[in-house]
């Protein structure tokens, strides 16, 4: 049992879950099973897009992600997104990451400023679509993509997937539209067919995609101290585990496939 601590491997969400179903919560918290197949069945890019847009417009998506979202607790057992009587724009103060790159000071009802913001402003660092702060990776991004045809909503948020699903739903219900970076990401993760990547002990797993060439890979762990031998048994034999390697051939082979274009 102990060799597999050194091993690469994957195994999907749905065994994981059933051996582990704590991942199954950490992951998808309480999300009802109406809304992840309100989820699975968007339309992408069939909502037809916006012929403009405004900063009122964005604050007021962003609203309606907050609200969507309004059970989520913060540690202290307050509610993480605090929108009780806030009009949109205060809520993304309140809320979003606060690097705003001059959105808040736009005329909220303005389409030509917001416009301007959106192509030509002067970037600044700024972190204006961080709409549900975190860190590097685990925050919820609500970007604004501007074309010929008009401007649409896309949602990311790889790591926050209940809120994402839930902030998604409640912009489809208004009609808006929106679509997900990532979505065959997510959705693996909400149907279970996609995989948990397990990389050896002594590795930090994350940014992991060089031990495993080749393969389109997020998400990462080690094996649990914590789970019983049970449950270790289980995962040993229900996952795939990879030939060993060293990182320097895994990170040889990855160059490789890149330069032929894979």
């Amino acid at each position: 049992m102990t060799k597999y601590r050194q091993k690469r491997g994957r195994i999907t969400w749905r065994e994981l879950f059933e051996i582990d179903p704590t991942f199954r919560e950490w992951k998808l918290g309480n999300l009802s099973e109406r809304a992840i197949e309100s989820f699975l069945k968007q339309p992408a890019g069939q909502t037809p897009k916006l012929a403009s847009m405004t900063a009122s417009d964005y604050f007021n998506a962003c609203l309606l992600g907050y609200r969507a979202n309004k059970d989520e607790k913060s540690y202290d057992g307050s509610p993480l997104f605090k929108v009780e009587g806030l009009t949109a724009k205060q809520a993304y103060e309140r809320n979003a990451d606060g690097r705003d790159d001059g959105l808040l000071a736009i005329p909220e009802n303005d389409a030509e400023a917001f416009k301007e913001w959106l192509l030509h402003r002067e970037q600044r660092g700024g972190h204006p679509f961080e709409v549900m702060r975190g860190g590097n990776s685990t925050h919820v991004n609500l970007g604004v993509s501007a074309s010929n045809e008009g401007f649409s909503y896309w949602l990311a948020g790889k790591n926050r997937i209940y809120e994402v699903v839930r902030f998604y739903n409640a912009l489809s219900d208004a009609g808006l539209p929106v679509e997900v970076d990532q979505f065959a990401v997510i959705s693996g993760v909400l149907t279970g067919d996609g995989c948990m990547y397990i990389v050896p002990q002594d590795i930090l797993p994350r940014y992991c995609w060089y031990l495993f060439p080749g393969e389109k890979t997020e998400y990462y762990m080690n094996i649990p101290w914590d789970f019983t031998r049970s449950q270790t048994m289980k995962l040993i034999h229900r996952a795939h585990w990879y030939p060993d390697q060293t990182v320097e051939e895994l990170v040889a082979e990855g160059d490789r496939l890149y330069r032929e274009g894979h």
